[in-house]
C-alpha cells in the first residue's frame, strides 16, 4: 500500500487520509492555487485598458511588467501551469509514474506552442530564454520518466540519460547568465553613453 512520506502510519486514500485531504489540502489548492491567480487575472481583465495608469501600476506592475501589453495575463498563465502540473502529481498518485509524466510532458507540449506563437516577452532574449526553459523542462521530465523505467534495456542506458539530463540543464543555466550578462551589458552602455552627453 501507498503511505504519507511524513507519516508512515498513514495510508494514501484511507479514509483518514482523505478527510485531512477535504479539510486542509482542498481549500488550501482553491484559495492558494486557483483562488488568488484567478482574482488577480479578473482585476487584470477589467483594467486590460488601465495598465499605463499610474494608480494601478503602482498595485499591479509587478505582475504584468515585462510582458507585451495584449499578453498582460502571460505570468498567471505561468502559475496555473506549475499548480496544474503539481495537480497532476498530487491527485493522480494512483496512476503509475509513466502516465503522470507522459500528462506532464503533454502540458509542457501545449504552452511552448502557444508560447512559441505568442512571444508574450517584450525583450527577444526573454522570449528566447522561456521557450529554452520549457524545453529543458519538458526534456527533463521525458528524459525522468525513462530513468526509472522498469524495463531492462532502458535501464542500460540510465548512465546515458542522466549525462543528458545534466548537459540540457547546465546548458539551460549557461545560456540564463549570458542573457543576463548581455542586459547588464546593455544597460552599462547606455550609462556610459549618458556620462559622455552630460560630460560634453
Amino acid at each position: 500500500d501507498d503511505r504519507s512520506r511524513v507519516e508512515l502510519d498513514v495510508k494514501c486514500f484511507s479514509l483518514d487520509h482523505i478527510k485531512w485531504c477535504l479539510a486542509f489540502g482542498v481549500p488550501t489548492l482553491l484559495v492558494w492555487g486557483a483562488g488568488i491567480p484567478a482574482a488577480a487575472l479578473i482585476v487584470l481583465f477589467k483594467n486590460r485598458k488601465n495598465l499605463k495608469s499610474p494608480r494601478f501600476r503602482k498595485y499591479f506592475l509587478m505582475i504584468y511588467q515585462g510582458y507585451k501589453e495584449q499578453v498582460f495575463y502571460w505570468e498567471l498563465v505561468n502559475t496555473g501551469r506549475k499548480v496544474f502540473l503539481l495537480a497532476i502529481n498530487s491527485f493522480l498518485l494512483t496512476y503509475s509514474l509513466f502516465y503522470r509524466g507522459l500528462f506532464s510532458v503533454a502540458v509542457f507540449m501545449v504552452v511552448f506552442r502557444v508560447q512559441v506563437f505568442l512571444e508574450p516577452y517584450k525583450l527577444a532574449d526573454n522570449n528566447n530564454l522561456a521557450n529554452l526553459e520549457v524545453m529543458t523542462e519538458m526534456f527533463t521530465m521525458f528524459a525522468g520518466m525513462l530513468f526509472v523505467s522498469p524495463d531492462d534495456y532502458v535501464r542500460r542506458l540510465n548512465a546515458i540519460i542522466f549525462v543528458m539530463i545534466i548537459v540540457l540543464n547546465i546548458r539551460f543555466v549557461l545560456f540564463w547568465v549570458y542573457y543576463m550578462l548581455n542586459e547588464f551589458r546593455g544597460k552599462y552602455r547606455v550609462c556610459n553613453k549618458a556620462a559622455e552627453l552630460l560630460t560634453f
